[in-house]
């Protein structure tokens, strides 16, 4: 879920049904009630930001990513590629920590050091790498330092796709490697993660 570059649309996006967009915007009732989605809200307006509803949007996309972030354009889920409820949540919430990131650091998104260490942040603390998600889900079966394997992986597939990156997973391994030790341990605006 690489928040420089906006998932692409897909070319049917034109096209796009009513109902496949009242699939995911059904997915969306409620979804502010959420715990994590009502606290990153609060938090990115403390450092002066504003996110409703009116900030996603809902489209078909032709990337294997969930979602996006853009600094101007907001959150976009791609309606085409979220399973379920809890999905639509893990993904909003990862969008949402780019969004403070973003916010309360001025993150340089052209600079693939800055969206790793965004990456790393938004995967460790959006719940997207929760033991059940990733066995159940993703078939990852690793026990030993689960969390800490899976945000790497994630942030990796991430920065691979930055522009200055180009798809090289061994470069963006090593960029992720560079910053991971610190973004790893800053939960902010969390106290605490559980891990």
């Amino acid at each position: 879920m690489s928040a420089t570059t906006t998932p692409t649309p897909s070319a049917s996006a034109a096209r796009t049904t009513a109902t496949g967009f009242s699939k995911t915007a059904h997915r969306l009732d409620g979804i502010e009630k959420g715990p994590i989605v009502r606290f990153m809200t609060d938090q990115v307006a403390e450092v002066n930001g504003h996110l409703s509803r009116d900030s996603i949007r809902c489209l078909p996309c032709e990337k294997d990513q969930a979602g996006g972030f853009h600094p101007t354009l907001g959150i976009l889920l791609c309606q085409n590629k979220l399973r379920d409820r809890n999905h639509v949540e893990d993904t909003i919430a990862h969008e949402m920590v780019h969004a403070y990131d973003h916010l309360r650091f001025q993150v340089d998104w052209d600079n693939p050091k800055h969206l790793a260490c965004s990456e790393i942040r938004a995967s460790t603390l959006s719940g997207e790498c929760r033991p059940w998600q990733e066995w159940m889900v993703r078939g990852q079966w690793k026990f030993l330092r689960h969390m800490e394997q899976c945000v790497r992986r994630r942030a990796t597939i991430s920065v691979s796709g930055h522009p200055k990156v180009k798809g090289d997973m061994e470069m963006a391994g090593k960029i992720v490697d560079q910053v991971f030790d610190s973004c790893y341990k800053d939960t902010r605006p969390f106290r605490e993660v559980y891990r």
